[in-house]
């Protein structure tokens, strides 16, 4: 289906309307970034059992920016897209995520990172922008095409980061950023609300079971060290594999059970 001339015009309007931050979200997208560095900077305070604040302080605010970037990425595709489907999407803080996550890593001494538990995307329906859609109102399809967007352009960045140590290798700040996008991948495509996978989830749980199955396995292939164009041939052949599992396990018996 070719893009109407109007396309562009109109998606540049509905950018200047409704793409802009709010102040609430951005001190609340600046909470969770600091808190979040702190939780993956948790066991770089020092060498050994000694505490080094400088140096803690500096972990810390590497991280934070890794966080940082890592947000903004996320939220402009998921804003973006919630946009061109007629919706306004929002960061919606979840406070006790973040509360729980950092519980973990404490409890954990820093090995467990449950990055991106501070909150998802909530999306507001746009009356007049959504006139002429199959679906009218605020449903799952559209909802979930917009939560696809932020995790799928987090893996496509750890992949760009991964691309980035082959120029500069062992850099720790490239590492962290790659486990660090990983991360807010897989644990935002857990589905609880209002974390991204619980919408994605449920729209089409064969979907969400294939973007799991890729994410996962992109984790494992990066952390192996393999190729590019292998990670993701071989990635899409798992999540498909996953799918299809799913698909015999669960979703074709529970369709014999309602023919019966």
């Amino acid at each position: 289906m070719p893009i109407p001339p109007s396309f562009f015009p109109e998606m540049k309007d509905r950018l200047k309307l409704y793409f802009k931050f709010s102040p609430k979200e951005v001190q609340n997208i600046m909470i969770s970034v600091v808190v979040m560095g702190f939780m993956v900077s948790f066991r770089e305070w020092g060498i050994t059992n000694e505490v080094n604040v400088y140096l803690g302080f500096f972990n810390w605010f590497n991280a934070s920016l890794i966080i940082l970037l890592t947000m903004i990425v996320w939220m402009t595709f998921c804003r973006l897209f919630s946009i061109i489907v007629g919706f306004r999407g929002e960061f919606k803080f979840w406070p006790g995520g973040l509360v729980f996550a950092l519980i973990v890593t404490f409890v954990t001494r820093g090995y467990v990172w449950f990055l991106f538990l501070p909150g998802g995307l909530i999306v507001q329906h746009l009356t007049t922008h959504r006139i002429g859609y199959f679906r009218y109102g605020r449903n799952n399809q559209a909802y979930a095409i917009a939560c696809m967007a932020g995790p799928i352009a987090l893996i496509f960045l750890a992949l760009f980061f991964r691309m980035l140590l082959g120029f500069f290798p062992e850099n720790p700040l490239l590492i962290k950023a790659v486990a660090i996008n990983l991360w807010f991948a897989v644990i935002n495509m857990l589905p609880i609300p209002p974390l991204n996978g619980a919408h994605i989830f449920y729209f089409s749980r064969p979907l969400y079971a294939f973007l799991l199955g890729l994410f996962i396995a992109i984790g494992a292939l990066l952390a192996l060290n393999v190729s590019f164009w292998l990670t993701l041939i071989i990635a899409a052949l798992f999540g498909a594999l996953i799918w299809i599992l799913y698909y015999l396990g669960f979703e074709k018996g529970a369709w014999d059970s309602f023919g019966d």
